[in-house]
């Protein structure tokens, strides 16, 4: 890293670097002064969770106020995606009840097969597949969720 690295390049290097590259990142950001605008700016990319480890992970320090914020957007972050996980569940079992055949993808199906809870995956939305067949008969399901 140099000092001319911008915020994205150090923040990058931090959440996809090798432990090294990582920590040295780490450094710059606390040097320049720079925690508030990455924690944000992780927060755009929707890679909270991950920067959340890394800092956890590698044992950067933090200052009080830049760990409340950190905790702070991680614990909203967290309870979006829990919520849509369980409207998703729900609909998705209404939906398969019908006899209607569903199936999570993209963020949802990469929280039930590579991460152990939905705190470490930002989600949105949700996105499920129905078979073209089936989806005018799914929308008024759906619809009453």
């Amino acid at each position: 890293m140099t000092d001319q690295s911008t915020p994205s390049e150090l923040l990058a290097s931090l959440l996809l670097g090798d432990d090294d590259r990582s920590r040295t990142a780490g450094n710059d950001i606390t040097k320049r002064g720079l925690w508030d605008n990455e924690i944000r700016l992780a927060l755009s990319w929707r890679a909270l969770p991950r920067l959340r480890s890394r800092i956890g992970s590698l044992e950067i320090p933090l200052m009080s106020d830049e760990r409340k914020t950190l905790s702070d957007l991680s614990a909203a972050t967290s309870a979006q995606s829990a919520l849509i996980c369980q409207s998703t569940a729900r609909a998705q079992s209404a939906v398969e009840e019908a006899g209607i055949r569903v199936a999570a993808f993209k963020g949802l199906g990469m929280i039930a097969s590579l991460y152990s809870r939905p705190s470490e995956r930002m989600l949105s939305d949700a996105d499920v597949l129905i078979d073209a067949r089936d989806f005018r008969a799914a929308i008024p399901i759906l619809a009453r969720m």
